[in-house]
Parts: structure tokens; C-alpha cells; sequence
């Protein structure tokens, strides 16, 4: 089984500064670079707005994938192998349980 080095983003500048290590880390053990955003689905209590538009979910989605192939195909170009991944939960705690879900064995960009 290839190693893994898991990067949690949530779009944040912070959160994108550690890429460059994360990079590093991958390109010196020749793991693999799993680029995860974890998104809180619609109707949870810790969204404190009266109205969330219906389509705001499926616009959610589009933005995270976008986001994150946009990354990982910059990270490619470092010699790298880099997999996206989006999650639907209430926290980011749910990240723990990735490999029971069988997240890490679809979907990897070449």
C-alpha cells in the first residue's frame, strides 16, 4: 500500500500554506498527495443564517472540485501523484475515518 500524505483545505490562504511542505514531504517518501475539503451539509444547526438558497449545496460542490483539481494540477507539475477528495460532514473530525469509507482507493488524478 502506497503512503499517503493528507491535506485538509477549506479555501483558505492559511489553510494552502501548507502545501509547500506537504509537497515536500510527498516528493521525498513518494507518497501519494490527497487534497481533502470536507463540506457541512445544508440544514445543520451551525449554519447561523434564517435562509440558505436551495441551490447552495450543488454550488458547494462545483467550487470545491474546481478548487481542488485547480491545486492538484498545479502540484502535478512538481512530479508528484495527487488525489482530490470532497466529504460530506459535520465536522472536519469526520476526516479521521476517511480510510474506513474507502475514500483513498477511487478517484486518483495522474
Amino acid at each position: 500500500m502506497q503512503s499517503q500524505v493528507l491535506v485538509p483545505l477549506d479555501g483558505s490562504t492559511y489553510a494552502e500554506a501548507i502545501l509547500p511542505h506537504a509537497l515536500f514531504f510527498a516528493q521525498q517518501t513518494h507518497s501519494l498527495l490527497t487534497l481533502l475539503r470536507i463540506i457541512m451539509p445544508p440544514g445543520e444547526p451551525e449554519y447561523a443564517v434564517p435562509y440558505i438558497p436551495d441551490d447552495w449545496y450543488e454550488g458547494e460542490v462545483s467550487w470545491t472540485k474546481n478548487y481542488l483539481t485547480t491545486l492538484a494540477t498545479r502540484l502535478q507539475t512538481q512530479g508528484v501523484r495527487v488525489q482530490t477528495r470532497h466529504l460530506e460532514a459535520i465536522s472536519a473530525g469526520a476526516a479521521i475515518n476517511l480510510k474506513e469509507m474507502s475514500l483513498f482507493d477511487e478517484h486518483t488524478a495522474s
